[in-house]
């Protein structure tokens, strides 16, 4: 694809696009009921912080979308992964059988935070964000910034893309693509996280 011709005889051309499918005002007459299962489950197990990250996590513990309340809801996350997965290029037959993998909520307190990462052994990844403030943000990144201090940052060189983590939002991603998280800084956030194969 051509992004910009110079002159007669140069110009650069850009490859390779990285995407992130947003939907917005998903599941929002459900928030309500999925934070409230959702804290139930924590004040029941007492799920700690993750592992590797600073937020309480279930990662590894429960598979939140098999739980009754959340099986509309995975439902239609498996729908619009398998409509991004068509838009990707694979035919439909292929998509047929898309199953998530493993599923965990995140709950952030002031603070907390998600350094960069992927997920390893899955198609795609996602995060459906049940309660978030304002200021929330999930960054996605740029795999090899080789121009890391550059002084004018551009269309060709910038090397992260801010999303708001609003709730309501399903956002769908390949899933070695890094993302992390800004310092939460309101009262909470919930976000519920999941990985997909075909």
């Amino acid at each position: 694809m051509i992004y910009k011709q110079l002159d007669n005889n140069i110009r650069i051309d850009t490859w390779f696009p990285k995407s992130v499918y947003s939907v917005t005002n998903f599941h929002l007459d459900n928030l309500s009921l999925y934070e409230n299962e959702i804290q139930s489950i924590q004040n029941k197990s007492n799920f700690l912080k993750h592992e590797d990250f600073d937020v309480i996590s279930s990662h590894n513990k429960i598979d939140i979308l098999n739980n009754s309340v959340f099986l509309d809801l995975k439902k239609d996350i498996l729908q619009h992964a398998k409509n991004y997965l068509i838009q990707l290029g694979l035919s439909e037959n292929k998509t047929n059988n898309l199953k998530v993998l493993n599923s965990w909520y995140n709950v952030s307190k002031k603070n907390d935070s998600v350094d960069k990462h992927i997920h390893s052994g899955s198609y795609l990844s996602g995060a459906y964000y049940i309660k978030s403030n304002k200021d929330d943000i999930i960054y996605f990144h740029k795999e090899d910034d080789m121009l890391e201090h550059q002084d004018n940052i551009n269309d060709l060189s910038f090397n992260k893309i801010a999303y708001e983590c609003r709730e309501g939002v399903l956002l769908l991603f390949k899933s070695n693509l890094n993302h992390s998280t800004n310092k939460h800084k309101g009262n909470g956030k919930i976000v519920i996280s999941f990985n997909i194969n075909l």
